[in-house]
């Protein structure tokens, strides 16, 4: 037995995503979720398993209300009318339509390239909403690559199980 007291779940799990693995009497591996279902005689050779899940880099981004971004559009909005009113005297409508228009790309074009930045994707300073697209994309096949790994991981567990 060992000197100090075992951890309940391998180093590095968080929630339902470790597992733990040991060699029954017979030989087989056997695989449970809790160091409490090894036995005692096994818990020295039993080897923690943790199925962790990639960092996509968006944790921050949709959890809840990012106020640097909301402050940022807002003030793009606040801009955008100040200008209108600013204009409306002129007689020019299609200036003003295109410099609200200009200054609206402008905006979103600077919001996306701060969102891709904020999310570790780039460091460019003007971005699009393909970029951004794109990077969803990127992001989905990480994730589906990483389960697929996850998941031959485990079928090799469970044939070293038979």
């Amino acid at each position: 037995m060992s000197a100090e007291p075992l951890p309940s779940s391998p180093p590095g799990a968080s929630g339902g995503d470790a597992f733990y693995r040991y060699r029954n009497a017979e030989g087989r591996v056997v695989i449970v979720n809790s160091l409490a279902q090894v036995p005692t005689a096994q818990r020295d050779h039993a080897e923690g398993v943790v199925l962790a899940t990639p960092d996509q880099g968006l944790g921050r981004i949709g959890r809840e209300l990012h106020w640097p971004s909301f402050l940022a559009g807002a003030s793009c909005a606040i801009v955008a009318c100040l200008l209108l009113l600013a204009l409306r005297r002129t007689g020019k409508r299609l200036l003003r339509v295109a410099l609200v228009v200009g200054l609206t790309v402008l905006g979103v074009g600077l919001y996306l390239g701060w969102a891709r930045r904020m999310a570790g994707d780039n460091v460019a300073l003007v971005s699009s909403p393909s970029a951004l697209i794109e990077d969803a994309r990127a992001a989905v096949e990480k994730m589906n690559q990483h389960n697929l790994e996850q998941q031959r991981v485990l079928q090799e567990l469970e044939r070293e199980g038979h």
